[in-house]
């Protein structure tokens, strides 16, 4: 993942246009600068003092179609009814400066003046966008200096992976933008975690909370006592533990009720610095409505394990045109889902287990193989001798599988299938996870998920053990 200079910035540049308002008022116009990638982020720079907005890594990371989601999101904002001052007086500017579209209103105007205004502020944006798109293609095709594995982001899907042994510092990894993610939280954070001894994080809540943001936890209670969770607790924040036998092992976080971050990784060093870890966050409204109402029925209900309830109602979402399928159990069963999926391969099943023992996923592992389609794996070499491993059994029968290489852990729960869709999350392929403890998965359905997952693959494949 290449770093985007302008993201660290962001605190700053908010606090910068407010201030340029401040002192000059409506003397001067003010331009935003500063990791500007969203709408939302357009509209935060506009409200908070700016009169128009600057672009530049934005357009690199998302691709030459933002200027065009920045102007719908930006009218849609304003023909909706809600107040903005920020976006009113930026449109309004931009119409004075650029005496588009006729004669300019100094003030006031009506619906109809302030499309006309998002009128103007697309022409600026396209023309921003195709000033922008050289060095887009240009990006598209440079190598990147990231150590880590180049993962992939889109308007609505990114992926993260860690990679021991490189020190966060060094480039925007998952902890990095989660973390960053966080601190820009409005509304609400939901957080269910095994475990977190993340200061960055825990920093994070305690800050945003203390603005106002509502900030909710569901943790393991075998972890309540370790790490951050009692500094969390002692600040106010609320935390709801399990207490069951079975494990509350969720990993996943819902911001704002737009956008979820799941994956395999833990929010501790260990998950970070040394295993192997996966992490993707999705923007999608229809995607945290799902996680939130799992969320609900632990801190809310105090449903877990056994007590959990399916949901009644269809659980495939559209993430930015990506079909995703979010699943929980032990009440969605995911593992007839993954079967289902493994089932319909046709060329390729590459497998990234931390632990391995479910005898109905290697049956449609081995079913597959046998019918002709590439299967591999790269399994944690500390559970593959296990009880009730599966390796031994997969591997004596011709499948191609590596131990891993890392002297921390693989802790990846991955399968990609076809190049085409990937299955990741708390889950691991065994009986605890499918029966008795509290998991999320997602199946994506998205190619360029799909390659990053595959990249990951073959990096921790060719560092294997045969």
């Amino acid at each position: 993942m290449r770093h985007r200079s302008g993201i660290p910035q962001w605190p700053a540049a908010l606090e910068a246009a407010r201030r340029i308002r401040a002192r000059a008022g409506e003397a001067i116009n003010a331009i935003g600068v500063c990791g500007i990638d969203s709408p939302e982020r357009a509209r935060r720079m506009l409200d908070s003092g700016a009169d128009l907005i600057q672009i530049y890594m934005g357009l690199i990371y998302e691709g030459p179609g933002l200027p065009a989601s920045i102007l719908n999101a930006l009218e849609a904002h304003i023909t909706q009814g809600h107040q903005s001052a920020g976006v009113a007086r930026g449109l309004q500017r931009l119409g004075q400066q650029t005496r588009l579209g006729g004669n300019m209103h100094a003030e006031g105007g009506g619906d109809q003046h302030w499309r006309h205004r998002a009128a103007d502020l697309g022409g600026l944006l396209v023309l921003a966008g195709l000033i922008g798109l050289l060095f887009w293609f240009r990006s598209r095709n440079t190598p990147s200096s990231d150590p880590r594995p180049a993962g992939v982001s889109t308007s609505a899907i990114s992926v993260y992976f860690c990679q021991p042994g490189i020190p966060r510092s060094s480039s925007t990894g998952p902890i990095e933008a989660l973390d960053q993610a966080l601190l820009e939280a409005n509304l609400t954070i939901d957080m269910a975690v095994y475990g977190l001894d993340l200061e960055p994080v825990s920093d994070a809540l305690i800050k945003v909370a203390g603005k106002g943001v509502r900030v909710r936890i569901v943790a393991e209670s075998d972890e309540s006592d370790r790490g951050q969770l009692p500094r969390i607790q002692a600040s106010g924040i609320p935390v709801v533990l399990d207490r069951r036998p079975s494990l509350m092992h969720d990993k996943f976080t819902v911001i704002d009720g737009r956008e979820v971050w799941t994956g395999s990784m833990n929010y501790t060093s260990n998950g970070v610095d040394r295993n192997n870890n996966n992490l993707v966050r999705l923007r999608s409204a229809d995607a945290a409505r799902l996680f939130t109402q799992e969320f609900d029925e632990m801190f809310l209900e105090d449903r877990f394990s056994a007590l959990s309830l399916a949901a009644g109602e269809p659980n495939t979402v559209d993430v930015g045109g990506a079909p995703v399928e979010i699943l929980f159990s032990p009440d969605d069963h995911p593992a007839d889902r993954i079967v289902t999926e493994i089932e319909g391969a046709s060329s390729r099943v590459d497998v990234l287990a931390f632990s391995h023992t479910s005898e109905d996923i290697a049956a449609a592992l081995l079913d597959r193989m046998r019918a002709g389609v590439r299967v591999r794996g790269v399994l944690e070499a500390d559970l593959a001798a296990g009880l009730g491993s599966q390796f031994e059994d997969l591997k004596g029968s011709g499948m191609d599988l590596r131990l891993d290489g890392n002297p921390g852990l693989l802790h990846h729960k991955v399968i990609v299938i076809d190049g085409a869709a990937v299955i990741t999350g708390s889950y691991n392929f065994s009986r605890s996870a499918e029966t008795t403890n509290d998991e999320n998965v997602t199946i994506t359905h998205s190619p360029e998920a799909a390659h990053a997952f595959e990249a990951e693959f073959d990096r921790l494949y060719d560092a294997g053990l045969p």
